[in-house]
């Protein structure tokens, strides 16, 4: 949305005289030139209040304001329609390719290595490069494997430390004591519980064909 003559004043579309008026009031104040203290901000301040002044002259009268809000409903209303053309042509486009990928599996058949044109009854030998993009985001593998692998060997050094008796015992006693050390382990735990559900899921979406 373009910025309006009411954002300008900074109040909304409904507002009354007396709230315009002690908008304008309040910006002229801030923004008057001699008010500054350096010549940028006098600058800056100069052209705000070409935009207050502007805005204010319309708004404050009743004619002008109705015409601006009538040319504001126009724009909303022109903006409106082109985006609801440009989404109703994104879904034709959308349809018209998934309608010609239906004709053209409909009119090919393929059977060893071979299309044959049901129209033309033609057989003829082609290669083919699919590109699929599935809904569900492919996980990148080698991060998998290297979370997996770094996993295995937190396990492999967690079992050993846990069969030497002397740290087992002491690592025991650390978590029974320890309430910071407790809620930690319990939260790897679950990040590793969680990484291990993810695992299977994917696994078995592999093993279904849906990745």
């Amino acid at each position: 949305m373009k910025r309006t003559l009411y954002d300008d004043l900074g109040v909304s579309k409904t507002a009354t005289k007396q709230e315009i008026s002690k908008a304008y009031k309040i910006l002229a104040k801030k923004y008057h030139p001699d008010l500054q203290t350096n010549e940028k901000a006098k600058l800056k301040a100069e052209k705000e209040m070409i935009k207050i002044n502007i805005a204010y002259e319309t708004l404050k009268d009743e004619e002008k304001r109705r015409n601006y809000d009538n040319q504001l409903i126009a724009e909303e209303e022109a903006e409106r329609i082109a985006k609801e053309r440009a989404r109703q042509e994104a879904i034709n486009r959308r349809y018209n390719n998934n309608a010609n990928i239906n004709n053209y599996n409909n009119n090919n058949v393929y059977n060893n290595g071979h299309y044959y044109d049901n129209q033309n009854n033609d057989n003829y030998t082609v290669h083919i490069t699919y590109e699929y993009v599935n809904p569900i985001q492919r996980i990148n593998a080698e991060r998998l494997l290297r979370i997996l692998l770094i996993v295995g060997i937190l396990d492999v050094i967690i079992g050993v430390v846990w069969l030497i008796p002397a740290t087992r015992n002491m690592l025991i006693s650390f978590y029974e004591n320890n309430i910071l050390f407790r809620f930690i382990s319990k939260f790897i735990y679950a990040i590793l519980s969680s990484i291990m559900s993810t695992f299977e899921f994917f696994k078995e979406s592999i093993k279904k064909g849906y990745i």
